[in-house]
């Protein structure tokens, strides 16, 4: 019992490698949404993005978010949903 323990006290491969945390269900929920509305070319993307760039996990995602939001401030909806897509 105590080597399971040990097995269960090491890092895992994730926490080595820096990889961030799974998002969690509302996160995702909210970005769906986003590309729905980018995918549609609404207007309402960028109040969804903006709440989405404050929810955001960690730094990197939300300075990905602030591109996306750049791109949909020009109302380039089709570049800002390529660049949502390259985040996944």
């Amino acid at each position: 019992m105590l080597d399971g323990l040990q097995v269960l006290s090491e890092p895992t491969a994730s926490t080595q490698s820096g990889a961030t945390p799974p998002l969690n269900s509302e996160w995702q929920a909210r970005l769906a949404n986003v590309r729905y509305l980018l995918g549609e070319s609404d207007a309402q993307a960028l109040t969804a993005l903006h709440e989405l760039q404050g929810l955001a996990p960690d730094p990197l995602i939300a300075t990905q978010l602030h591109q996306v939001i750049q791109q949909a401030e020009s109302f380039d909806f089709d570049q800002a949903l390529e660049l949502l897509a390259d985040m996944s």
